[in-house]
């Protein structure tokens, strides 16, 4: 493998927490949207709140820092982060409100839990602009509400799920069962079905909403019973609780032999287990949280409901690249020597290579199909989402 698993677990998180300098010329290069440049650049640097639960979760919230860090490069912001942690949810309102007494040009809030108070805050100060990821709030002018399609990335590995399956069983598992969550299930389902379709396979899919996203021990069992139920590739969108199944696929594959695989989600996270995550759904976070604040500093920010899917840079599927400014970053900063980095990076790609290229074609071509609106993935509401199970499976 090339790293023990104590480093490797090291590397990833401090991987994700570390230099900010670095981090921010990987986001430029790869998971940010084209800047605005203001025709008539304000007289003073932006300021942004930016709130999440806490750092090193290796995923959301970690790519909000990125985002609010790129921000302060590319913009010149005065970025702060808060965290929410360690409180409670009834004094949500109260702890919102001490950061808009502050007086930060923009607050952008990384949790949909938090809509009512943000709601209530955006009245009671109609001065103060607000952004809110994963959810809406209607009717208020000073709230951007970012939503993302992970409907349409999800089907995209659902997609290379359905073709590379041998077992004809994969399966995916998910932190608590949401609104969010549901276009992650309902887009895996979509693709396996899409497949199903054109290839007349039969695709048995296994899918559980664990409750946390804290959890890996409860990761690691749920997928190892999908393992033992036949299932050779586990997508997760269940945060820290789905590192669980990339401990759960490593460890089933060298006791028995068999080849199993995972999928990740929200960051490029094949090399947390090189060799056997096949390709992550990305979802950029970070994307959001910068548009909001460069809104604000080139005056063009306005309230409403803002979607990022696969077009607008916001979901994608894993490319090579994502995954190889991961590892060089690692090198950069000393956590890994070059010879371990091409060692793990010749892995990731062996097994990528491994998959036929037109396979990974297939894939492009629901893509470009969905950017193109040829093929429509469907977004589950409260409404639909009975429905749709009863659908898909």
């Amino acid at each position: 493998m090339g790293l023990s698993r104590s480093l490797s677990i090291i590397l990833v998180i401090i991987v994700v927490v570390a230099a900010i300098g670095i981090l921010v010329v990987f986001v430029s290069q790869r998971a940010t949207p084209t800047t605005t440049t203001p025709t008539q650049p304000p007289t003073r640097s932006v300021s942004a709140a930016v709130v999440i639960r806490k750092r090193g979760d290796l995923g959301f919230n970690d790519l909000a820092w990125i985002g609010g860090e790129l921000a302060r490069k590319n913009l010149n912001a005065s970025v702060e982060y808060f965290y929410y942690e360690n409180v409670p949810q009834a004094q949500w309102l109260s702890f919102l409100e001490n950061i808009v007494k502050k007086g930060f040009d923009v607050i952008i809030v990384v949790n949909f839990m938090m809509a009512e108070q943000v709601a209530e805050l955006a009245d009671k100060y109609p001065e103060q602009k607000f952004a809110i990821i994963d959810a809406v709030v209607e009717g208020k002018p000073n709230v951007m509400s970012i939503v993302f399609r992970e409907n349409e990335g999800s089907a995209l590995v659902g997609a290379l799920a359905g073709y590379l399956t041998n077992s004809s069983t994969v399966g995916i598992v998910l932190g608590m069962d949401i609104p969010p969550l549901w276009k992650f299930e309902i887009g895996y389902k979509f693709g396996i079905h899409h497949v199903m379709n054109e290839t007349g396979k039969n695709i048995r899919i296994l899918w559980v909403y664990l409750g946390t996203f804290g959890d890996p021990s409860k990761g690691k069992e749920a997928a190892l019973s999908m393992l033992q139920e036949g299932a050779d590739i586990i997508y997760h969108a269940a945060g820290e609780t789905g590192l669980g199944v990339f401990d759960a696929v490593y460890e089933y594959s060298q006791k028995t032999g068999r080849k199993v695989y995972a999928i990740g989600v929200d960051t490029a996270q094949e090399w947390v287990r090189p060799g056997y995550i096949i390709a992550s759904m990305m979802k950029h976070v970070d994307v959001a949280v910068y548009k909001a604040i460069e809104d604000v500093y080139s005056g063009n920010f306005k309230g409403g409901v803002i979607s990022l899917g696969i077009k607008e840079g916001g979901v994608d599927i894993s490319r090579p690249e994502d995954i190889k400014n991961m590892i060089d970053i690692a090198v950069s900063l000393k956590l890994m020597s070059q010879e371990e980095a091409d060692k793990i990076y010749s892995e990731i790609l062996q097994l990528r290579n491994s998959i036929p290229s037109d396979v990974w074609d297939k894939v492009m071509q629901l893509r470009n199909k969905i950017i193109n609106g040829e093929i429509s993935v469907p977004i589950p509401t409260s409404d639909t989402i009975t429905q749709l199970r009863e659908i898909y499976g």
